[in-house]
């Protein structure tokens, strides 16, 4: 075995150890997503709103390809290690239809970032007209989001002057005002009267009531982890054209060691 060609089979091992570490990473943040306890209400949120199946595929979507990852990267070590022929043809193959798979799914997220962030918007606004204090549950998640993100209503809290029968004398409800206590779902206001006053008269400088919408913050925190998911995502397309190339040269020196084998045979 030439000196290029162990260089070229250690090399290979090498980045597909990575790209392991990069496939279990990727299911991690998947993982992260589901069982998160502020990524859960959100989910409840756009569920009741009947917007969770585009939620729920971009995960499962992210932790199908972690998968796959993985799984051709112990190919890829197998190959090496074992100089099979079909095993790096396969490994070639295999690794091209993801790369491309990738990068169209990197070009299809980029695309579909604004109408994501319409769908969501929309969702948190109908789901505090209709179920707000109505479904126990949904109203919990709301209360722990507004409290979590320090916001009030989808864009703004004037939304909820649209149920206020629903709230009875509350202009908003407790957890958009500045608390004196860490428990959403009792909130303390700092002072009740002063929450509900700077309703009336708000501005960004108010010191009791958090008058910003939930959107922009919920979209920085799902933001945070599309851009670790795109990161790898890039990282692990790069790498996969190298091993692409790399299989390619290790497979025509492995077939002309064979042939070189074959000759002197014969």
């Amino acid at each position: 075995m030439s000196c290029l060609k162990q260089f070229g089979k250690i090399i290979l091992i090498l980045l597909n150890t990575i790209l392991v570490v990069a496939g279990l990473a990727i299911l991690g943040v998947c993982i992260l997503l589901k069982v998160n306890s502020t990524s859960k209400h959100i989910q409840e949120v756009i569920e009741e709103a009947g917007e969770i199946h585009q939620f729920n595929v971009a995960i499962y979507s992210m932790a199908g390809i972690g998968s796959i990852v993985l799984l051709i990267s112990l190919v890829g070590c197998c190959a090496a290690i074992f100089e099979s022929k079909f095993l790096l043809g396969l490994y070639i193959a295999i690794l091209t239809i993801i790369t491309i798979a990738e990068i169209g799914g990197v070009i299809a997220v980029v695309v579909a970032k604004k109408n994501i962030t319409k769908i969501m918007s929309k969702a948190v606004n109908d789901v505090i007209v209709k179920k707000y204090k109505v479904d126990s549950d949904i109203t919990k998640a709301i209360d722990v989001l507004q409290y979590t993100f320090s916001c009030c209503g989808a864009e703004n809290y004037t939304e909820y002057r649209q149920i206020q029968q629903r709230l009875g004398i509350l202009k908003v409800p407790y957890s958009c005002c500045y608390l004196n206590n860490s428990d959403p779902l009792n909130p303390q206001p700092r002072s009740k009267v002063l929450c509900e006053a700077e309703t009336i008269h708000y501005s960004p400088d108010n010191k009791y009531l958090h008058g910003n919408g939930c959107i922009p913050s919920l979209e920085i925190f799902i933001s945070k982890y599309g851009l670790i998911l795109l990161g790898i995502g890039l990282g692990i397309t790069f790498f996969e054209v190298m091993l692409i190339a790399l299989a390619c040269c290790i497979c025509q020196r492995t077939k002309r060691a064979d042939d070189s084998v074959s000759l002197l045979i014969h």
